[in-house]
């Protein structure tokens, strides 16, 4: 916090070297996203990520990346895409039939959901309030765990669960599923991350028995270990596949340490764009 930040409290009878300032988090960005290459493609060929829904930054974010991973990454993968997509990535056929499979479902959920009196909202409330109080700056393994179970339950009959009285209320229905998938996600590699000794960095406190408490009069979920970067050079992925979250780890690809001059660099991408 700056001086002038601090002299305005004090201003303002909050002396912040003698009482705490009650603050309120929420979650601005996504530290984390699509798996992507290097010219922003996913796993799925054809389909492109760029910005805050791409994984091209980690868990210390520097300010600012956001705007330009949108800009750089979608003409990246723009340029990608004029010089390199020339053909067809997924048989047309094959397309049709997984589309029709998907609307047929997403219909049929649809059907199930609407009756005369409606729950979605409190589901919905449900679902971010299991987020907000186990998965958010303060996380523990144990409670995750119960979070984790609930969120499961509720997926697993989410079609014979959700009602809706209304069909402008039809949107919540895909948008709490989706959120029941992240949710399922996010959680499994939290877990994951402190299952192999994972410890608090960037804006997560992971509580800790064998740890430190900064204030005694805070709760003992404040407890925490700072990491000591074990895990720097490793990178996280979660794969969700038919309800299935599975997690695995990989070395982090290293900066290329070529140092090509101005005008080499920018002849080749006058020719070639420096798509590979």
């Amino acid at each position: 916090m700056n001086q002038p930040a601090i002299d305005y409290y004090l201003d303002n009878g909050v002396d912040l070297a003698k009482e705490m300032l009650e603050i309120s988090l929420c979650a601005q960005h996504n530290n984390g996203g699509l798996d992507i290459d290097d010219h922003w493609e996913t796993r799925v060929k054809g389909l492109f990520a760029a910005g805050e829904i791409a994984g091209s930054h980690g868990v210390y974010r520097p300010g600012g990346s956001a705007l330009n991973a949108g800009q750089v990454g979608s003409a990246r993968a723009a340029l990608y895409i004029a010089k390199r997509r020339d053909t067809v990535t997924v048989d047309s056929k094959i397309f049709a039939t997984l589309s029709e499979n998907a609307l047929r479902e997403m219909g049929a959920l649809a059907d199930a959901a609407l009756c005369e009196q409606s729950n979605i909202r409190s589901y919905k409330d449900k679902v971010s309030g299991l987020m907000s109080t186990y998965a958010g700056a303060i996380r523990n393994r144990e409670k995750l765990t119960d979070a984790l179970a609930e969120i499961e339950q509720i997926a697993a009959d989410y079609a014979n669960l959700v009602r809706i009285s209304s069909k402008f209320e039809l949107p919540w229905v895909y948008r709490v599923r989706d959120m029941l998938i992240a949710s399922r996600c996010y959680i499994s590699a939290m877990m994951d991350y402190a299952g192999i000794g994972g410890k608090s960095r960037g804006s997560a406190l992971y509580s800790d028995p064998a740890g430190v408490k900064p204030y005694e009069q805070l709760p003992d979920e404040f407890t925490f270990a700072v990491d000591d970067g074990q895990l720097d050079d490793d990178f996280q992925t979660v794969e969700y596949d038919n309800g299935t979250c599975s997690v695995s780890w990989r070395k982090r690809r290293p900066i290329p340490k070529n140092d090509d001059f101005f005008e080499v660099t920018w002849k080749s991408f006058r020719e070639t764009g420096n798509v590979d």
